[in-house]
């Protein structure tokens, strides 16, 4: 908290009745931009609202402070941090404004979404409510839980490594993704298409994929259009690993930048 002071920083708890913390955030401004570094919450009292209690706080009051944006970064593959920053019932609903891959020096592999929450604008919130049904699905789930290259209009290139965006894409697309990528590599499967396991194709293609449509990358190219994620919905009768196979446990909608 001291830190927090001497920064400009904000710290929010959540308290039980007999006064116990079991949830807390903090965050920090930098000008007219608020950044949430850090949102915990304890095992016990988890899947309770309190994290999704925590951001509408400090929505609340970095509004009140007037800042015009608040940000936070996760990782692509949490379903459940995905779910959790782009809920529809914020005041200020989010967006995807930003994917940075291998995020942190000498680590490699830890991808990174930057979410904003602007105060000024009911962006997000409308063209969240327009683009319901994408045109296409970039990238699709397997029952195993790899990349359906059938069903994705993202191809692998085995010469180069990489997954390619063809550049005749609509205006909104669909990036599926399995709610836990890690459990399926430990389960050692192995995709057909690359070779990899699971975890490994779904960094890669994600690496790939949002590295050149998602503002805010080293990878864009020139020419390429631009993409923000406007949502994330869980795919309908689609559900984690039940013994047998995997569905899309969940979906980002991406809509292009105009």
């Amino acid at each position: 908290m001291f830190i927090a002071a001497a920064n400009l920083g904000n710290v929010h708890g959540a308290f039980g009745p007999d006064g116990n913390m079991f949830g807390f955030s903090y965050s920090m401004r930098r000008g007219e931009i608020a950044y949430l570094h850090m949102i915990g919450v304890y095992p016990d009292h988890q899947n309770e609202g309190i994290a999704a209690n925590l951001i509408r706080e400090n929505q609340t009051y970095w509004e009140s402070e007037g800042v015009s944006t608040l940000t936070l970064t996760f990782d692509p593959l949490e379903g459940a941090n995905a779910n959790l920053y782009l809920k529809d019932e914020y005041d200020h609903p989010g967006w995807i404004r930003g994917f940075y891959p291998d995020y942190y020096p000498g680590e490699e592999d830890a991808h990174r979404f930057r979410v904003e929450y602007p105060f000024d604008s009911s962006r997000p919130e409308r063209l969240r409510e327009q683009y319901t049904d994408p045109e296409a699905t970039l990238l699709a789930i397997s029952d195993e839980g790899t990349v359906a290259s059938g069903r994705s209009l993202a191809t692998y290139d085995s010469s180069s490594g990489r997954w390619e965006v063809p550049s005749d894409l609509p205006g909104s697309v669909a990036v599926e993704f399995p709610w836990n990528a890690s459990e399926l590599s430990e389960r050692r499967q192995v995709s057909d298409d690359t070779g990899s396991d699971v975890e490994s194709q779904w960094l890669d293609a994600i690496k790939d994929v949002f590295g050149r449509l998602v503002s805010g990358t080293e990878d864009a190219r020139d020419g390429d259009r631009r993409y923000t994620v406007v949502d994330m919905d869980p795919y309908e009768g689609s559900a984690p690993y039940d013994g047998e196979n995997w569905g899309a446990a969940n979906r980002y909608v991406l809509v292009e930048q105009t």
